[in-house]
């Protein structure tokens, strides 16, 4: 299986990836802000059946989807610099929706019709901030997207984010230090959860999904853009 990662994510918790699943490293340098130059999720959703990809992607990543002979499709507009471009594929689909904002993300969302609804919510960037553990169920560390997710009847849960890092800002965001191994039932996080000050509640949360959990390494959690198992 592959693991897409940013490519700074720590050498330590590279090697520990890649005992399990062949390791490709994105790099987008100079397209983004410096702390978002390597982040997956900036140009990538995963659904199902293959990723939809920002037509400016790099042309060398573009070659090893192909030599893994990963599926994609391109989607409408090019990633921008700064926001709101920059969220246009920050968005997370499950079998049942899609979670996006409506008013800055891809047009290529809103016009799938293989899905039931999509959920707007005001957070652009709602594969950092939320992750689907299933198909019905989030978890996030927005406010904004818990609530709006509870009046739609999505089961959810509201994480803190204040001790997960992400470098140039204050702090990152949860889903950006997650992956999920469908075929294996497995959550890779990129950091440890004894780091984290709500750890043992999204432990006990996993469990309960029958997930079992793969940390890369001792640090506290690190915002790396997301781990995308494919």
């Amino acid at each position: 299986m592959i693991a897409i990662c940013d490519f700074r994510l720590p050498e330590g918790h590279k090697d520990r990836l890649s005992q399990f699943y062949n390791v490709i490293e994105f790099s987008a340098k100079g397209m983004v802000e410096k702390p978002l130059e390597g982040h997956p999720d900036i140009f990538i959703c995963q659904n199902e059946k293959h990723l939809i990809i920002a037509p400016n992607i790099s042309s060398n990543f573009l070659n090893q989807l192909k030599t893994n002979k990963i599926e994609f499709n391109f989607g409408e507009n090019e990633v921008g610099f700064s926001y709101p471009e920059v969220a246009r594929y920050n968005n997370i689909i499950t079998q049942n929706f899609i979670l996006c904002n409506s008013k800055t993300c891809d047009t290529m969302f809103l016009e799938m019709t293989d899905y039931q609804r999509v959920i707007s919510v005001k957070q652009s960037f709602c594969r950092c901030s939320s992750f689907a553990l299933t198909d019905d169920f989030i978890i996030t560390s927005d406010a904004g997207v818990y609530k709006k997710l509870q009046s739609e009847e999505i089961e959810s849960v509201l994480f803190s984010c204040e001790d997960i890092v992400l470098e140039g800002y204050k702090n990152g965001l949860l889903g950006g230090c997650l992956g999920l191994d469908k075929n294996n039932g497995r959550l890779v996080v990129a950091g440890s959860l004894e780091r984290y000050s709500e750890g043992e509640k999204l432990k006990k949360l996993i469990s309960s999904h029958n997930l079992e959990i793969l940390e890369l390494g001792d640090s506290p959690l690190i915002d790396v853009g997301g781990i995308f198992v494919l």
